[in-house]
């Protein structure tokens, strides 16, 4: 019986831990969203002035 019951067992502590992972992202996305959205216009304006070169 014990051994039906182990994969189980397996995917309930990956998948807490896995939903921790997500939290983890999620808290990291918010903080680097403002900064994202100040780089890559200016990351995009520094690559067309390459460009017209």
């Amino acid at each position: 019986m014990n051994t039906s019951f182990e994969p189980l067992r397996i995917i309930n502590t990956y998948g807490a831990s896995g939903r921790f992972q997500l939290n983890k992202v999620r808290l990291m996305h918010q903080k680097l969203m403002p900064y994202l959205e100040r780089l890559v216009p200016s990351l995009l304006g520094m690559l067309r002035k390459c460009s017209l070169k």
